[in-house]
């Protein structure tokens, strides 16, 4: 690369007392010890995507920025620094022998690659001073600069500013130690710049109501650009427009593996009026009178099936075509009063399945007016490019950026007045988003800025973060510390939560908790949402504050959420088993993966997983019954293993995974040493998919393969039961359909 002016991250660990270390131990232990820690520092060093510039002495210099900058460096300049730390200090070779102390400043360089040596040369004060921080720093101390612990922003905890008169620095140098990682309400702002969008909606509704006629409308935007406040006031007018109007609400949840069903609970239960709690006979009981006085045929039929798409059933549904017909029945009847808008929030985040199901209630089958609002990113597209694709009752919309007349407007209003000096600023650094644009003024305001003041203005400016993510920690970094903890564990749970499960995970939180929380409502950062729950303003709150929570307390926090889920389930455990479920799982995948596995978590999660898979299978939901399945395997120990296998071969049934699924089942198996039966039936269920189903599998196995597996079942057939050997049989009956 050329020689280039640029912003990076410097940082310099070093060995304390290595020169009285060298005096009293052998030079060739002296090497071995520091070529250990040479070896740590490469590794640490390049799992954060930094460079190791060289190795000083008994000193080692990485920078973090090139030959890639990210926007995270300094950041990744801190993790590596604690990583390092810590690894050396719990080496078995180098512990308490070998003290460290790092020292990390950021600031401009100018870099040019050696082609001799194909390395970096970096020159700049910023080196300098990383050099003088890590000299002035304690044993087992990392000390940053205050520039890079700005530019970090949140995710660390990091002790009072020190002055340090720093040797050959003229000027006294700000540098904060790091302690490790951490990680009257107020009146809703105009909305402005979305007439339009407002007319479009209000013109749709006006049209399903009047005409009878069911309408989707998918609303697609980015995160920030304001949709859910476009939503808010479509639902003040709409109440206007039809004072008769029904309205019920869910939310797909930010999880990583998608829950099938989940957001129609929240709708289930609202048509119905029932409490979050509700027993599961309670649920069916209601939804049977309520179908019932609809005029439903089969209410009690059709209640079932509502109970057991949210896992309040006792009986498993067989029929995928049944279920969504009693989904759109039970949606008709709640139109049959008047007009219904179903709301449906963050659907990028639902499950293929819920997909389907949506667009097959939507396919009008008689006059209704329904009209149903979905609320969703970009990814959705990414992932189902024909969503809504060739409907005449589809409406998509786009929101575009507000353009800088509309954020000034913003700007005005959450100030109560005009502030030349900050509006361009707002203009420049939001893009036309408003999330963006309001963030950026509110943490000047909790910052104390006068606004009123021009320097003091330009001045704040300079230090604001470039990207929402950074100005959302500036917030939270504002908060006081209950505050800020109650966002930190309420992220645990999603876009929203209970109070009492917060105070779950963490009991200190109970005297101060409700005061704590009507402060975040106050600041605008948490909403009061139905039956007492909490949701996070804007979603990227919630991710922000859940990304400073360190893996370890991930995964005991996620451990905690199972539990007091768990303990909330009792006769509701199938409706929340994907929940339950899901915590179980983050707790043990993250405690893998900081080296402190947890075998009781680990089993809790495959037990709920599995019972998951059943309910997702029982709803007809087979590709979240699959996954569930393959999540608990991953878990599971080899001898739970081959019953799993065989499980997920009958969720899927049919094609490749099927066939790979029984054979995996009856291999660990007879690796195992299990019953004669089970091999011989997992056997004969591989050939009877590769055999009769073999349209549906792409890798056919050669005749040779046939044959032998059919060989190998003919070996254990003398010892089979007569079930078992039927089924092999049978199985072995469809070979020549194959040929």
């Amino acid at each position: 690369m050329p020689d280039e002016r640029r912003l990076v991250t410097v940082l310099f660990a070093d060995v304390v007392g290595s020169t009285a270390l060298g005096e009293s131990l052998d030079p060739e232990d002296l090497r071995r010890l520091l070529s250990r820690f040479y070896d740590l520092a490469r590794q640490v060093i390049e799992s954060h995507a930094g460079t190791l510039e060289k190795f000083i002495g008994d000193a080692a210099m990485a920078i973090f920025g090139l030959p890639m900058a990210h926007d995270d460096d300094a950041r990744r300049a801190i993790d590596a620094a604690l990583e390092l730390r810590d690894a050396v200090r719990e080496d078995a070779m180098l512990g308490d022998r070998l003290p460290i102390r790092i020292g990390i400043n950021t600031g401009e360089v100018v870099a040019s690659r050696n082609e001799a040596r194909a390395d970096f040369i970096v020159t700049g004060d910023a080196v300098n001073v990383a050099a003088r921080l890590q000299q002035a720093a304690e044993p087992w101390q990392v000390l940053v600069s205050a520039r890079t612990a700005s530019a970090a922003g949140d995710g660390h905890a990091f002790g009072p500013v020190e002055h340090l008169d720093l040797r050959g620095k003229a000027a006294t140098m700000l540098a904060r130690p790091v302690l490790g990682r951490t990680e009257s309400r107020r009146a809703r702002t105009p909305i402005v710049g979305r007439d339009a969008d407002i007319a479009q909606l209000e013109l749709v509704a006006r049209r399903a109501f009047t005409e009878r006629r069911p309408y989707l409308v998918s609303l697609v935007a980015p995160a920030g650009t304001g949709k859910s406040r476009l939503v808010e006031e479509f639902v003040v007018r709409v109440r206007d427009l039809a004072p008769d109007v029904r309205i019920a609400v869910a939310q797909c949840l930010p999880y990583g593996q998608r829950l099938t069903y989940w957001p129609m609970r929240a709708l289930l239960l609202g048509l119905l009026d029932l409490p979050d709690d509700a027993a599961p006979d309670e649920v069916r009981r209601r939804a049977t009178a309520w179908l019932a006085d609809a005029g439903a045929e089969d209410p009690a039929g059709t209640a079932d099936l509502l109970a057991a798409t949210i896992g309040a059933s006792e009986t498993d549904v067989v029929d995928r075509a049944a279920l969504f017909t009693a989904w759109r029945t039970a949606v008709e009847a709640a139109a049959s009063g008047g007009p219904l808008v179903l709301l449906i929030e963050d659907l990028h985040w639902s499950s293929d399945s819920l997909l389907d199901l949506i667009e097959f209630i939507l396919q009008p089958r008689g006059d209704a007016p329904i009209l149903m609002l979905v609320l969703t990113r970009p990814e959705l597209l990414e992932r189902r490019t024909s969503w809504g694709a060739g409907r005449r009752n589809h409406v998509a919309m786009a929101l575009e950026p507000l353009d800088s007349g509309s954020i000034e407007q913003l700007v005005q209003h959450i100030l109560d007045g005009p502030s030349p000096e900050l509006i361009p600023i707002v203009v420049q650094r939001s893009e036309g988003n408003p999330f963006y644009a309001g963030e950026i003024v509110r943490s000047l305001i909790e910052r104390g800025v006068d606004l009123r003041d021009p320097e003091a203005v330009a001045a704040a400016a300079k230090g604001l973060p470039d990207t929402v993510q950074a100005t959302v920690l500036a917030r939270l970094d504002a908060l006081d510390p209950p505050a800020r903890r109650i966002l930190q564990l309420g992220s645990v749970f999603g876009r929203g939560f209970a109070p009492p499960a917060v105070a779950a995970l963490e009991s200190e939180l109970g005297d101060g908790l409700d005061d704590a929380i009507e402060r975040l409502v106050d600041r605008d950062m948490l909403r009061p949402g139905v039956r007492g729950e909490l949701t996070f303003r804007h979603i990227l709150i919630r991710d922000v504050a859940y990304g400073t929570l360190p893996r370890v307390e991930r995964a005991r926090h996620h451990a905690a959420a199972g539990r007091w889920l768990e303990a909330s389930a009792s006769g509701r455990e199938d409706e929340l088993a994907e929940l339950v479920a899901f915590h179980y799982r983050e707790a043990a995948t993250l405690s893998a993966a900081t080296g402190d596995a947890n075998a009781d978590v680990a089993a809790r999660a495959v037990t709920w997983l599995r019972r998951a898979a059943e309910v997702a299978a029982g709803a007809r939901g087979m590709a979240e019954a699959a996954a569930h399945l393959r999540a608990a395997i991953e878990l599971a120990p080899p001898a739970e293993q081959p019953e799993m296998y065989q499980r997920l071969g009958f969720v899927h049934y049919a094609g490749d995974p099927s066939a790979a699924a029984f054979e995996a089942a009856w291999t660990l198996g007879a690796a195992q040493g299990r019953e004669v039966d089970f091999l011989v039936d997992n056997l004969a269920q591989q050939l009877m998919v590769t055999c009769r189903w073999f349209a549906s599998v792409a890798r056919q196995p050669s005749l040779a393969e046939i044959e032998a597996l059919i060989a190998r079942g003919f070996e254990w057939l003398p010892d089979a039961s007569d079930g078992p050997r039927a089924r092999f049989l049978v199985a072995t009956s469809f070979m020549p359909f194959w040929l």
